[in-house]
């Protein structure tokens, strides 16, 4: 509950204040933890509500009840847990459908919707008295929620990702590592380049088809997962059968690449923070493996830079060793 009135950690004013308790206390290590909801804001709803505005009294209830919710089943205070009393969001476990609800604070949004109503109707009551009034609180409301510098992160990916989108070929891409979550997505933000069908991948619900195919597979479920069951050998003709033509070995989710840029990044610069933990590694020993089984499978791969490696799966361009022309220019697609 506190959290819900405690100004963000990245205020250029006052954050520095709030950071060292966000660090130890926050649940959710993200930039999307935060949930304060401003005293302006508050103080603009009690008057709505004070002004005895029917529709204010609709809005209030709606945001009180999904606050409750929000603060899930049972309290944490100053990171320790308040065993009782329970909240409501506990029943919900036990009720169809409603037990989907997995997480208690999606509850902040619909509270914070709501809020939105309530401060609109008590900042329209302000505004007829006082135009400077209005004025001003609008500014101590821009003040309170201030986040400078915003956030930015700019994701590179190898320029190589551009000449696989330009090429003619159109058959899968299978990464190494993927998972069937979101501990590689970064394969699909590749994917919004190269533009090709990929192995693995993040849905909210997978079909279990999906799973179950990829474990019944005698190729991929060696492969697949950021610890693999690889036991040596690369059936190269039965990927090509499957449809992959090109395999990708990411060399900065190596276990050594990965802890040198995990320690790099500012234990601060949350973001990033985020999008390195998410690249979850493989270990040296096994990624290696692989790299020398494709090698033995496919021969050298025909491209590699500090990121990826690239090997060709299709004979004829293993035999050409020119399996990269770009026969249309990327700014005719």
């Amino acid at each position: 509950p506190l959290f819900l009135f405690l100004p963000s950690d990245r205020h250029p004013l006052w954050g520095s204040l709030s950071f060292d308790y966000y660090e130890k206390h926050r649940a959710y290590r993200a930039v999307g933890f935060l949930c304060y909801l401003g005293f302006i804001p508050i103080g603009l709803a009690l008057l709505s509500l004070w002004r005895r505005q029917k529709s204010a009294l609709v809005w209030g209830a709606l945001f009180l009840g999904s606050l409750v919710l929000a603060l899930g089943a049972q309290l944490t205070w100053g990171g320790e847990l308040i065993a009782r009393p329970l909240l409501p969001f506990a029943l919900l476990a036990e009720l169809p459908v409603l037990s989907l609800l997995r997480v208690a604070n999606r509850f902040l949004v619909v509270a914070s919707l709501a809020l939105a109503v309530m401060v609109g109707l008590g900042w329209g009551a302000l505004r007829g008295r006082s135009d400077a009034r209005w004025l001003g609180l609008g500014a101590l409301i821009l003040l309170e929620f201030l986040w400078l510098p915003y956030p930015m992160q700019k994701l590179e990916l190898s320029p190589f990702y551009s000449q696989i989108a330009a090429s003619e070929r159109r058959g899968a891409i299978l990464d190494i590592p993927f998972t069937a979550n979101g501990r590689t997505v970064l394969n699909m933000l590749a994917q919004t380049v190269h533009e090709r069908n990929i192995a693995g991948g993040y849905l909210a619900t997978l079909p279990p088809s999906s799973l179950a195919a990829i474990e019944r597979d005698p190729m991929l479920s060696q492969l697949a997962g950021l610890d693999p069951k690889f036991s040596g050998g690369i059936d190269r003709k039965h990927l090509l059968a499957l449809g992959f033509d090109t395999a990708i070995l990411h060399k900065d989710r190596r276990r050594s690449e990965w802890a040198a840029l995990r320690a790099s990044v500012d234990p601060t610069d949350l973001l990033r923070r985020k999008v390195v933990n998410h690249r979850k590694p493989l270990s040296n020993q096994k990624f290696d493996a692989i790299r020398a089984a494709f090698e033995a499978a496919c021969g050298p791969a025909v491209f590699e830079d500090a990121r990826i490696i690239v090997f060709t799966l299709a004979g004829e361009d293993r035999a050409n060793r020119k399996p990269w022309a770009s026969p249309r220019p990327i700014a005719a697609r």
